[in-house]
């Protein structure tokens, strides 16, 4: 299986899940990155993944990277408004649907589609189904870089 949620199956990352989700992304094949050039192969190391609590899943990172990234999940979008001054994070929704809002506008997502939040912009989560799923990615990571808002910030 090669799903991003697969290998975390796999792993035993996400025992709670029964199947692992299998979502992919429709987008040009120009806008997918590629290794081609990079002039060396790094090989990944995972991590031991540890659980937190609060409806959010299996944190990593950094791998072998001189970045640190963190990968988590959440089967819940949360009501908690914050921004982050130096991190940037993506959202891979890859089962149900949500509306997130961003600086003040809302994002409407479902399976498939990936949010991509940038340092500095305010972002938070209102509504999700039932059988919601995203994956999340921060880089760089940064221990303390959330600024949590007020409600309607």
């Amino acid at each position: 299986m090669s799903t991003v949620a697969g290998v975390a199956f796999d792993l035993g990352l996400i025992p709670e899940l029964h199947q692992p989700v299998n979502a992919t992304i429709d987008l040009p094949e120009r806008t997918l990155p590629t290794a081609a050039g990079a002039g060396h192969h790094r090989p990944t190391i995972l991590n031991h993944a540890s659980k937190s609590a609060g409806g959010k899943g299996w944190f990593v990172g950094p791998w072998n990277s001189l970045v640190p990234v963190v990968i988590g999940w959440a089967d819940q979008g949360v009501n908690d408004p914050h921004r982050h001054d130096h991190m940037n994070e993506a959202y891979l929704v890859a089962r149900g649907d949500s509306v997130a809002v961003v600086d003040g506008r809302e994002v409407r997502l479902r399976a498939g589609d990936m949010l991509v939040v940038e340092p500095g912009e305010s972002h938070t989560f209102i509504d999700s189904s039932d059988d919601y799923l995203h994956f999340v990615v921060q880089a760089p990571f940064i221990q303390g870089d959330k600024i949590v808002l007020g409600r309607g910030s």
